[in-house]
């Protein structure tokens, strides 16, 4: 059974855009002897859209998603901190009427999710750090938040004319690479 093509169906963009490669971009894991006031019971999750790259040939998309768990080890002595980035590489053959950033950020982040939590796995498999692995995705969910997400920006921009970007952590000239947008 064969599919019809994109632009033989109503209402569908005539886009061709495919993961080719995923792999891990950035891995760091550090640690320090535990304190009052830090995680112990549980290690707390967060997830971040680090960075979108378009190719300078414009046939390719990065999609650059990193998780950073807190948590306490060895026998809770010690809080490990690990930050993960995992990047998403999208081939771009046809993209008439698809906003890129928006498909970064929605079907960019859900396609690349699954790497991300197979390395972040793999990383506590490696340095038997005994914590629970990180949850599935939840991807009806996960498209309705980040469909909220893009209704807010839209709205932002309509009413500002500037898209802002929160860059939380990052040094003053990271702020400023980032608020220039994608490469």
């Amino acid at each position: 059974m064969s599919l019809p093509a994109a632009a033989a169906m109503p209402g569908l963009p005539a886009a061709q855009i495919q993961l080719v490669d995923a792999y891990l971009y950035d891995l760091a894991l550090d640690r320090r002897e535990a304190h009052e006031g830090d995680p112990l019971d549980a290690p707390t999750l967060q997830i971040e859209l680090r960075a979108i790259n378009r190719s300078p040939d414009g046939n390719g998309l990065a999609v650059i998603l990193q998780a950073t768990v807190v948590g306490a080890f060895n026998d809770k002595l010690a809080i490990a901190t690990l930050r993960v980035a995992t990047a998403g590489i999208f081939r771009i053959d046809k993209a008439e009427g698809v906003n890129l950033a928006e498909f970064a950020m929605r079907e960019g982040v859900l396609l690349t999710y699954p790497y991300l939590r197979g390395m972040v796995g793999e990383t506590w498999r490696m340095t038997e750090i005994r914590w629970p692995p990180i949850p599935t995705l939840d991807t009806i969910g996960a498209v309705k938040v980040l469909d909220g997400v893009l209704d807010a920006i839209r709205e932002d921009v309509a009413r500002t004319g500037v898209v802002q970007v929160v860059a939380k952590g990052r040094s003053r000239k990271a702020r400023k690479a980032v608020a220039k947008g994608p490469a």
